[in-house]
């Protein structure tokens, strides 16, 4: 587990780099706490600060106060000190229970593992992911005839010239490359948001289908919502 971890940054993956590396990259804030990441042994991308070790917490030493000795009080007096007294513990013993699910994490993970499945609650997730299945087959099907014009018609057309020049230039891993998009499933789903301005934004991945395959690693095509329909952004 200590090796082939990705890290998702403004919108490109990186990786693959060792654990220790990506500890190393939160040391000088190469990686953030929301930066997503990834890994094999994942069911999926992931917040980097849910992932054990690669975060520490520390806590501030406090200081201890001394007790002054107080005078004698009327009875009146004493009973609103000791209903105030009362009220703080109970707010003392409710921050400590709060504080130490803070510092736990389990407050961010209980956070994370929801934000993590809102996607595929959304009410027209389902038809999303319908449509991004039949262009990445549409997609599929004119590369595997050799019509790489019409399957560029399913890229996005800012990325027109990047994706036919990676295809161009990489004939021999256009086969591996049609297994794994047999093999794809939605790992990431977003909905309209300011991380992403007014963009829709799907992650698909595949692994490589088979071990007696040379090369290793995985493929991530990354797909946007443009005038409401779906198309190929990036690949890698």
């Amino acid at each position: 587990m200590n090796e082939n971890w990705y890290a998702f940054v403004n919108e490109v993956t990186y990786g693959p780099y060792s654990f220790d590396i990506m500890v190393e990259m939160t040391k000088t804030r190469q990686l953030m706490p929301d930066t997503l990441v990834y890994h094999a042994s994942l069911t999926q991308w992931v917040y980097a600060s849910s992932v054990d070790g690669l975060f520490s917490t520390y806590t501030k030493p406090s200081k201890k106060k001394t007790k002054k000795k107080s005078t004698p009080k009327p009875k009146w007096l004493r009973l609103l000190t000791t209903s105030l007294m009362v009220l703080f513990m109970v707010s003392a013993i409710g921050y400590s229970i709060w504080k130490v699910g803070d510092i736990t994490g389990f407050w961010q993970k209980q956070a994370i593992a929801k934000a993590a499945i809102a996607w595929q609650k959304e009410p027209d997730y389902e038809d999303n992911e319908k449509a991004i299945f039949q262009v990445l087959g549409a997609f599929s099907r004119h590369l595997e005839s050799g019509d790489l014009l019409s399957a560029l018609e399913y890229v996005n057309p800012d990325e027109r010239s990047t994706v036919e020049a990676m295809i161009m230039e990489n004939p021999e891993r256009l086969p591996v490359f049609l297994n794994m998009l047999n093999t794809l499933e939605i790992t990431f789903m977003n909905s309209d948001n300011d991380y992403f301005a007014v963009e829709q934004i799907a992650i698909v991945m595949a692994g490589i289908p088979s071990d007696e395959i040379p090369s290793t690693g995985t493929t991530t095509i990354m797909m946007v919502k443009i005038d409401d329909r779906w198309v190929v952004d990036q690949i890698r």
